[in-house]
Formats: structure tokens, sequence, C-alpha cells
């Protein structure tokens, strides 16, 4: 059996795809990778629950198969919440695609299968992701003392997994530099703050890293348009040859989506109730800043990849859908 693709999508009045209802596949694409988890329709959970739990929730946590209660809490569909943010774009909006040949030299990232437009997964991660870091910086003379900044650093690694490398070392740099730290070497800072994130239960079985309770999804988009750069000589003040540069134009609209699931503390009503407060409160602000702000994409620094403020949902609405409030 086999699934056609563009036979689904096409548009016999104009004789070719119409990919312009792409969230359907992606409906369907996130539906069977959710599916994997365990965390779908409650139909399929009381399923698992009631016939073959052990089987489908193996690998998530040993500690489930013998606790009845957290297995019932991913049953009642009430902590996992996929965040659905439709944005428009007030300004162009540019990818990096990895095209090998191509009719210029900056394609823009399309899908590898069907080459719709898209965003990775991966982009919108670590562009959120810096701006929770940087509104935590931002916040860090509020503190008291370095436990209260190792408390609120935790928090983005709850949220979106262990630290890279150059994240870590950008973080450490910054804290030392905080007035009422006494600590100047930042490796120090570093090396503190994982002791911290053990004890407290972050790292497990010696495991320097974990997932993190945001998952991220790619963002689709069905306009193309072409830009056209051109450079000119400092010496002679004439254009050179001009650059083309393939974007999603002005006014496009997209969705970001996120998949919110605090899996590490399932069961625990009191730990859930708190600290999903805690997560949405970061989430939405990180979330906020990010579109209307410092944009997604290439080239945020030079205004690209922001979207209007009045198409998406203030900080405060954003926090609700997490909520459900």
């Amino acid at each position: 059996m086999t699934y056609d693709f563009f036979e689904e999508h096409w548009d016999k009045n104009f004789d070719r795809a119409d990919f312009r209802n792409i969230d359907n596949i992606f409906n369907t694409n996130m539906k069977l990778k959710l599916s994997a988890l365990n965390t779908t329709t409650k139909k399929n959970k009381t399923w698992a629950f009631n016939n073959k739990y052990n089987h489908y929730l193996e690998g998530i946590s040993p500690k489930l198969k013998d606790n009845r209660k957290s297995l019932k809490s991913l049953i009642k569909d009430k902590e996992d919440k996929l965040v659905i943010i439709s944005f428009r774009l007030k300004k162009p909006l540019l990818t990096t695609g990895e095209e090998n040949l191509y009719i210029h030299e900056n394609p823009i990232c399309k899908e590898k299968v069907f080459k719709i437009p898209m965003i990775r997964a991966s982009s919108i991660k670590g562009k959120m992701r810096w701006v929770a870091s940087k509104h935590f910086l931002e916040n860090t003379d509020k503190l008291s003392d370095l436990k209260d900044i190792f408390e609120e650093r935790a928090k983005l690694v709850r949220l979106f997994g262990g630290e890279k490398d150059n994240m870590a070392q950008w973080l450490n740099k910054h804290i030392s530099e905080t007035d009422f730290v006494e600590i100047e070497d930042p490796n120090e800072i570093g090396d503190k703050f994982k002791k911290y994130l053990e004890k407290n239960g972050y790292y497990r079985d010696n495991i320097e890293n974990r997932q993190g309770r945001l998952h991220f999804y790619p963002i689709f988009f069905d306009d193309i348009a072409l830009e056209v750069i051109t450079p000119i000589d400092r010496d002679t003040g004439t254009a050179t040859q001009p650059i083309h540069i393939e974007k999603f134009p002005i006014g496009t609209r997209g969705e970001i989506r996120l998949l919110y699931y605090p899996f590490d503390i399932l069961g625990n009503e009191e730990k859930i109730e708190k600290q999903k407060e805690e997560d949405s409160e970061i989430i939405s602000e990180a979330l906020y800043d990010m579109l209307t702000n410092y944009g997604i994409g290439a080239k945020t620094s030079d205004g690209y990849g922001v979207a209007e403020r009045d198409s998406i949902p203030n900080k405060e609405e954003i926090k609700g859908l997490i909520l459900d409030e």
C-alpha cells in the first residue's frame, strides 16, 4: 500500500498540487510521532494502560510500571500540552538551505522529500533558548545569591535540556561578572552548577545530559519570494555582482507548535502545579519576544524574521494556553 502525497492535495482547476492546507499533513505526522510516545488520544492511552502498558511504556521510566498513579496521569491528558501560535511576518524571513544544485547560491531551507519550504525545529529551539537565557541574565541582579541564580538557570535546563558547551560558557562568564558573585572563574561557576544539577536530580546515572520538557516542530510555509542584494564597491562606488536570496516575504503566515510535557514529575501533583506555572512564565515571555523583537531564521540582527505584534497572542494569552486558562 502506498500513499500519494500529491494526489491528496491535487487542484484539478489549476492542474497542480495545492499545499496551502499543509497543516493537515503536519497534524497527521504529529499524531504518528505522539502515538509512539503514548501521548495521543485518551482511547489509545486507556488501551495501553488496561492491556499492554508495560510494553508501551518501556524505556520511558521503569518506575512508571509500578506506579499506577503515574500511569493514570498519562491517561488523563492534562499534563501534556500542544501550544499552537499563529503569526504573520512583519519583515522577510531568511533560512539557509542545503541544496547541492540550485539556480542560485542562496536557497531557503526545504523539507528533504517533498521540498516544502520550512524552518527546522532545531533552529526555533536554539533561538528560543537564547532569548530565555538572555531574560535570565537580565534578571540575575535581582537575585540574592549564587544558589538563587542556579535555581533559575536550572529551570532552563528542565525546559530545553542539557546545555551545549558554548551556551554554558556564555552563561558562566556573565554570572561570574555579577556584582554579588564572589567567584571570578567561569569554569568554577560551571563546575558548581553541574554539582547543583546532580544534587537536585537533573542528571542521573552519571549522565551529564537530559531531555527538555519542550518539544519543537518545524514551521512550514506556502510562499517564496526572491530578494536581490547589490553590493557596492567601496573604492569605485559602483555596483558589483547582484546576490540573489530566497526568502519568505512580508505578510507570510506560519504556525509555531510546541509540545510541553513535564515527563520527569508525573504523578507528583504538587510539583506539577508549581513548576507548570513557572515554566509557562518562561515560555510565554521567550516565545513572544522571540517573534516580535528578536526574530527567527537567519540575519535576525538586521531585522529579518520579525512577526507582527497584532498577529499573535500577548504574553498572558500564551501563558493561558499552556495552563488551559
